[in-house]
């Protein structure tokens, strides 16, 4: 689905749960990087851009637009909705034993995924502010 393709409220839907999994996918690094000399700790992974893509992948037609309903007694008539909030499935790493402290992680790898989630996190506020200022710049040229 391309982003031009689909309603201001899905972009926006889908860029919040973006930043949310990054959000926990942080958290999740920070503590494995500050368990790292902790005997016997195990490290933790965060997947969230699976359940990402399939909460994208199950948006209803990005073509038909929703009516917006003033009144909670107004009958909701189709079209593209915020999509659902998605959860994030944290796993333990108990494969592997790197250290002879029983630890397993590896202080140069969760830098790395710290950096690249950081990036990650970094472009998906980009991209929410431009959504932002597309419908800033959309209020303030309209007559």
């Amino acid at each position: 689905m391309v982003m031009g393709d689909i309603s201001f409220g899905q972009t926006v839907g889908m860029l919040k749960n973006a930043l949310d999994g990054a959000g926990s996918a942080h958290s999740v690094i920070a503590n494995n990087i500050a368990n790292v000399n902790t005997p016997n700790f195990r490290r933790s992974d965060v997947s969230f851009k699976e359940a990402l893509a399939a909460a994208e992948a199950s948006d209803p037609d990005p073509e038909q637009l929703a009516m917006v309903t003033t009144d909670e007694r107004h009958i909701p008539v189709g079209g593209a909705q915020e999509p659902e909030p998605f959860s994030v499935t944290t796993t333990v790493d108990t494969d592997q034993q790197m250290r002879i402290d029983g630890s397993n992680v590896d202080v140069d790898q969760e830098m790395a995924k710290l950096s690249l989630n950081s990036a990650y996190a970094q472009t998906m506020g980009q991209l929410l502010q431009n959504q932002y200022s597309r419908l800033r710049q959309a209020i303030e040229t309209t007559p």
